[in-house]
């Protein structure tokens, strides 16, 4: 809806959950408790939407980007985060908290989500304990976040269970969705490269370390070939046959790997010296 009146600073707070199998009662008394309302989004079930699951998947994309096959629990999570996002362009907030119903909300998020700014650069923001490459570029102190407690960082964190997404970007990631292009939900190999991740210094929220009761349940990717972490016209050239497009390859496969290999080598000359 892009002729809604917005509330400026507001933020809309989405929990996905199964239908049958909703594991976020404590996730939403603890909400409540702490001053928020939120919207239940039910993701697809695999037993019942597999026609859906199978429209979305693409085990030679996946094979591609995660070196494995997807498993029809992975596309039906991710599937559910876009039902979120659907639900959120709707409303009249300006951010949207995403969480999935396992979440555990481990510090009151009222003082970030309050101080959240007015922006129309693509943002996500990290506020989970998932881990990540380090690739950190710097605080974000004195950039759109002032003292919020913000590090931009060069990729996403792992994990898709609390982060925030302004408008701006969930109307990208929208317009830029190909149906059958799921690798992962954290995160999209397609996700729009104008999108600026940061992650927080504090953790708001966290996952249960057992994973016996996950919907997805063990998710241990293939042990990624060391030619794939390097820049490569070659997997270019293969991703463009997936029908990839040229400057989202050019972006994941040269741009992206080139900054991350200069990272690294200028940490290591830094620690040398």
């Amino acid at each position: 809806m892009q002729n809604q009146t917005l509330k400026r600073g507001s933020v809309g707070v989405y929990i996905l959950g199964v239908e049958g199998n909703f594991r976020g009662e404590e996730l939403t008394r603890t909400l409540t408790n702490f001053g928020f309302s939120s919207t239940i989004v039910w993701g697809p079930k695999v037993s019942i939407d597999d026609a859906i699951i199978a429209q979305s998947t693409n085990q030679r994309y996946a094979n591609f980007t995660i070196n494995r096959d997807i498993k029809p629990q992975e596309v039906a999570c991710c599937l559910g985060h876009l039902r979120m996002y659907l639900k959120f362009i709707d409303s009249q907030e300006e951010w949207g908290l995403f969480l999935e119903d396992d979440a555990i909300c481990v510090l009151n998020p009222r003082s970030l989500l309050e101080s959240l700014p007015t922006i129309q650069e693509l943002c996500h923001l990290f506020i989970h304990d998932g881990p990540g490459t380090n690739l950190n570029l710097r605080s974000a102190k004195d950039d759109l976040f002032g003292e919020l407690g913000m590090i931009k960082r060069l990729d996403p964190q792992y994990g898709a269970y609390g982060y925030l997404l302004n408008r701006p970007a969930v109307e990208l990631i929208l317009k830029s969705r190909v149906i059958s292009y799921i690798n992962t939900p954290d995160w999209p190999y397609l996700w729009p490269r104008k999108i600026r991740f940061y992650q927080s210094k504090l953790v708001f929220f966290s996952h249960p370390k057992d994973t016996s009761m996950s919907i997805i349940g063990q998710r241990i990717n293939a042990e990624a070939k060391v030619i794939n972490q390097l820049p490569n016209f070659l997997r270019v050239i293969s991703g463009m046959k997936l029908g990839i497009g040229f400057r989202e390859l050019l972006h994941k496969e040269i741009t992206l790997k080139i900054s991350r290999l200069t990272l690294q080598i200028f940490r290591k000359m830094r620690f040398l010296n």
